[in-house]
């Protein structure tokens, strides 16, 4: 049998692919979060500007003002439960008072540089697969000059590099902007530190319950460098930024930065699709991701290391467990960047005794581990929002990302030291949550589905289907897990997986069955949380081509089509693409992400958590907007936010490999129309890489890489349309074939550090 190379297939890519992997800029850049983005994790870098002023918006994701925040007190779930069976309101607020401050990353501020006159901005671009940057000015006569710039790897420095005389800048601290919203924090005016020559400056900003910082800058001859740095017990701040300064070698941070980029791309999946945006979409994405998680320990928020200088940032730029943080980092798995995943693993390590603390105070248990939908940096809690409090499935989802970082990375280690013990403790809050009804069932008294009622009285009831349906994927892991360390499950588990139901059935007037949000209570109004539907997506949980299942969920998600998407926002739009990959329909999959690319990015390509297109969504804007209302909203849809952006690129992953009911998916999101297509590399359950070539609207080819570390059995849908002709998989290393048949579902026994290759016959 003739072997195929897939990579070599040049009808495949799309026009100007390597385009593809450069983003371009349009000057002028109005605003932060449209410019062009740098980082490492710790620190980040939003270039922008307009005329012949170049502006560097400088932000830090370790950064906080711990003011404020919430300690457990009697927030207990029975003295909850009781306050809400009693439907006393009154009660309730007295359980969690307002108040006024919290703790929230701090805004740094800019470095604005003005270039001659005659040098006006022009253009930027973006090398996706190295990270370094290059701006374009036109000069008078049409010609035009370059600046290149970068941000090191591992050290908090920003360079740009350029050959311009008589560069000047100026400093611009988030006091300079916001010191409104500083002063009530007990913030005093930052000292400013710039040189009249204009050649270097910066400023110290002290913070009233935490170590301070300095951003430094300084102009030589040909570069310009720009760092950040916090007090500690051995180093002033300024001190570490002026040894940066002085340390810094530009060739030896070059040289490591493309080092780092070449050794992440040996790892990436190749992409190819006929629709350049949502390569785009896909490419700048994955570049965000690395950015914001592969170069720092520090675990990554609402925001990851950007941060704008007008504002404060919106929700703190804290840890909201309730979808964002998963959705940051649901692109690790199927990159294969699974390392990126540890620094928020190892922040839940450091919390445990605090949130050991929540689960004793909240349910009474000495083994749990609870966390609340909102926290800071420490893990303590935002906010007085009591559904945040009552909502554990946020524990037990974390708790299944660390499941499945297990299942395709084989790390042991990890899961004997962190990832079953924090799993088993999520469980137990949860299952002493549980009430047994008189037939033996099991059901959650009292629960929320995420923001959905916000924080009224009509917020919560019985057995909401978020909670239930990650309980049973939670539980399902750890069943997974107990097996693969060799111990024996918890009877509890076995209990819960079939006494507990994994949605909540809502009987409809018109005769349906529906997933509801909770009993008595279905959808019905547009709403931006989908997580009634998380048994579909993302935790699968219930089959959706079960007959038991399938009318069901078929009305459930007419019901939700019909409400609509006028209050959802970016992240939601994803998501939603996500669920029609599960479902199979493949346009809904494509036709959501051009609608998320198309009207909730800005001009720079920067996510937004809402659109200014009303005829989309309400979210935010009426559909007359005032001009106060414009300009008021053009500040709000500026939120530097991660998560839709990396929920695309997980919805991009799944349209090509997805995972339903144990069995891999090749193609299940893929558009009828799109008539070629494939990609290389994407990573699955078990560590395995595969491949796969579309051609005709036909899967014509699968490629599969084992990992060295042993797997079980996998199962694989039939790719192929034609589901009468035989399926043959083969080694090529030694023209072995493993299996030759017809079949829906091929069961294979794969040998590890081994290559197969899939075709019909």
């Amino acid at each position: 049998m003739e072997e195929k190379d897939i990579s070599q297939n040049d009808d495949l890519v799309c026009d100007n692919g390597e385009e593809l992997i450069t983003k371009h800029w349009t000057f002028p850049l109005t605003r932060p979060h449209t410019g062009i983005l740098f980082g490492n994790g710790t620190m980040g870098v939003m270039v922008y500007g307009e005329g012949n002023t170049l502006k560097v918006c400088i932000g830090r994701s370790d950064v906080w003002d711990h003011n404020g925040g919430v300690d457990w007190g009697n927030q207990t779930f029975e003295r909850i439960c009781e306050v809400l069976e009693k439907k006393d309101e009154e009660a309730l607020k007295k359980l969690f008072p307002p108040s006024e401050k919290g703790p929230t990353i701090i805004s740094i501020g800019r470095v604005e540089f003005d270039f001659p006159e005659n040098y006006i901005l022009r253009d930027g671009e973006l090398d996706l697969r190295s990270g370094i940057g290059d701006v374009l000015f036109e000069l008078p006569e049409r010609q035009t000059e370059d600046l290149s710039m970068f941000n090191s790897v591992k050290k908090n420095i920003f360079c740009i590099k350029f050959n311009t005389q008589g560069v000047k800048g100026r400093s611009v601290s988030a006091w300079d902007s916001i010191q409104d919203k500083l002063k009530p924090r007990g913030f005093k005016a930052a000292k400013k530190k710039d040189a009249k020559n204009k050649r270097f400056g910066g400023w110290y900003q002290a913070l009233p319950n935490d170590p301070g910082y300095y951003c430094g800058w300084e102009i030589s001859e040909n570069q310009i460098l720009i760092s950040v740095e916090v007090d500690d017990s051995k180093k002033s701040a300024e001190e570490k930024v002026k040894e940066n300064f002085a340390k810094f070698d530009f060739n030896s941070e070059l040289k490591k930065l493309i080092k780092f980029w070449e050794e992440k791309c040996k790892l990436l999946p190749y992409i190819y699709m006929p629709d350049e945006s949502l390569m785009q979409l896909y490419n700048y994405g994955m570049y965000k991701y690395i950015i914001a998680t592969s170069m720092s320990k520090v675990a990554c928020g609402l925001q990851g290391p950007w941060i704008e200088d007008y504002q404060l940032p919106p929700w703190a730029s804290d840890y909201h467990f309730n979808i964002n943080v998963q959705m940051c980092y649901w692109p690790a798995y199927q990159s294969g960047l699974l390392d990126s995943l540890l620094p928020v693993f190892n922040m839940l390590k450091q919390w445990k005794p605090r949130l050991r603390f929540n689960a004793k105070k909240f349910i009474g248990i000495k083994d749990g581990y609870m966390l609340p939908h909102a926290v800071d940096d420490l893990g303590k809690c935002m906010g007085n929002f009591w559904t945040g409090m009552l909502d554990h499935g946020c524990t037990m989802w974390m708790a299944t990302m660390m499941y499945r970082y297990f299942d395709y990375s084989n790390d042991v280690a990890f899961m004997k030291s962190n990832g079953y013990d924090f799993m088993k403790g999520a469980f137990n809050v949860f299952y002493a949550m549980l009430k047994e009804e008189d037939d033996g069932y099991l059901s959650l008294p009292f629960g929320v589905s995420p923001e959905f009622g916000g924080a009224s009285m009509n917020a919560y009831g019985k057995n909401p289907s978020f909670q239930l349906a990650v309980a049973h994927r939670l539980t399902k892991d750890l069943v997974a897990s107990a097996k693969a360390l060799g111990e024996e499950p918890d009877p509890r588990w076995l209990k819960l997986i079939e006494k507990l139901p994994k949605a909540c059935i809502f009987n409809h007037p018109n005769g349906s069955k529906q997933i509801g949000l909770w009993e008595g209570k279905n959808l019905d109004v547009s709403h931006r949380h989908h997580s009634h539907l998380g048994a579909i997506a993302p935790f699968d949980v219930i089959d959706c081509e079960d007959p038991a299942w399938r009318k069901i969920v078929n009305d459930s998600i007419t019901n939700w089509i019909y409400w609509g998407q006028s209050m959802w926002t970016g992240w939601c739009i994803t998501w939603a693409s996500m669920l029609h990959t599960h479902m199979g329909n493949g346009d809904m999959s494509a036709m959501f992400l051009k609608m998320f690319n198309d009207v909730f990015t800005n001009e720079g390509g920067g996510t937004l958590h809402d659109t200014f297109a009303a005829g989309i969504s309400l979210f935010g804007m009426s559909v007359l907007p005032d001009e106060a209302e414009k300009e008021k909203f053009a500040k709000r849809g500026e939120i530097m936010q991660l998560d839709g952006g990396m929920g695309a690129v997980a919805a991009i992953f799944e349209m090509l490999v997805m995972e339903k009911n144990d069995v891999i998916h090749i193609f299940r999101g893929y558009p009828k129309k799109w008539a070629k297509g494939g990609f290389e590399n994407v990573m699955s359950k078990h560590g395995i890489r595969i491949g796969a070539l579309r051609d005709y609207y036909n899967c014509v080819a699968v490629t599969i890489n084992t990992p060295k570390h042993e797997i079980p059995e996998i199962k694989i849908a039939n790719p192929f349309n034609d589901k009468s002709k035989n399926v043959v998989v083969v080694c090529p290393l030694n023209d072995t074939k493993i299996f030759n048949g017809v079949a829906d579902v091929l069961t294979l026994k794969l040998e590890p550090n081994t290559s197969y290759y899939i075709v019909q016959r």
